[in-house]
């Protein structure tokens, strides 16, 4: 919107002129500038155009907007003063916010089938991170733990994570992460394996919280030492 006024002496014909600037990764319609014309406009009066335009982006941002505005003397009248006919210039933001649809499949916990008791062995958990859009790519973190029963020691003692993973459209990313564990309980030791993506990227959602963790298990048989005799 830009107002213009006439400071006389005489009636005068005017054109004010409105443009607005958009992001490289924005488009608008009509791709140009804007006019409105009016006609004998006294002296002293006020004349004000709106324009509007249609903005499509394809990235979410806080994006800015600038727009400029200026007047011309299209009628047989002279404008004795140029310098106050603009262009002048102000600018806006708009945040444009988006969606991924995020997730972690395929999640399997890889563990050795026997182990010596108290001896240390490594157990894996390993996933993959996909996202199924619209925004791409998409920065996340991917978290994976796993969990020991009493009687066994993980190395490190915590969870472990990847931090600013890219994303492409439907373009699986492996993750993994490994442990080692030390049990000083003989038998079958069950592991639970966990892993969760979340966005890590400004203005962006993700819109099925569903499939952001996955689950999984393994098993070793930790045995302890056998003293055999044999008599006869």
């Amino acid at each position: 919107t830009g107002t213009a006024t006439s400071n006389g002496p005489n009636t005068a014909d005017i054109q004010i002129d409105l443009d607005l600037a958009v992001p490289a990764d924005c488009t608008r319609l009509p791709n140009g500038a804007q006019s409105e014309s009016f006609p004998a406009v006294p002296a002293l009066a006020s004349r004000t155009s709106t324009k509007d335009w249609t903005v499509n982006c394809s990235q979410p941002s806080s994006h800015q907007f600038d727009a400029t505005g200026s007047v011309t003397v299209t009628g047989l009248a002279t404008d004795t003063n140029l310098a106050n006919n603009g262009p002048i210039n102000t600018s806006g933001t708009v945040t444009v916010t988006g969606q991924a649809d995020i997730g972690v499949s395929g999640l399997t916990v890889s563990a050795p089938p026997t182990a010596p008791v108290s001896a240390p062995f490594n157990v894996t958990v390993s996933g993959t991170l996909h996202n199924a859009g619209p925004v791409t790519p998409v920065t996340v973190d991917a978290t994976l733990d796993l969990a020991v029963p009493p009687g066994c020691a993980r190395v490190p003692n915590s969870s472990q994570s990847d931090l600013g993973v890219s994303l492409a459209l439907s373009t699986g990313v492996p993750i993994s992460k490994m442990w080692t564990v030390t049990c000083s309980a003989v038998g079958v030791q069950n592991f639970d394996g966990s892993a969760t993506v979340a966005v890590n990227q400004l203005h962006v959602t993700d819109p099925n919280a569903v499939n952001d963790t996955a689950l999984a298990s393994g098993s070793t048989n930790v045995q302890g030492p056998a003293d055999l005799k044999v008599t006869g």
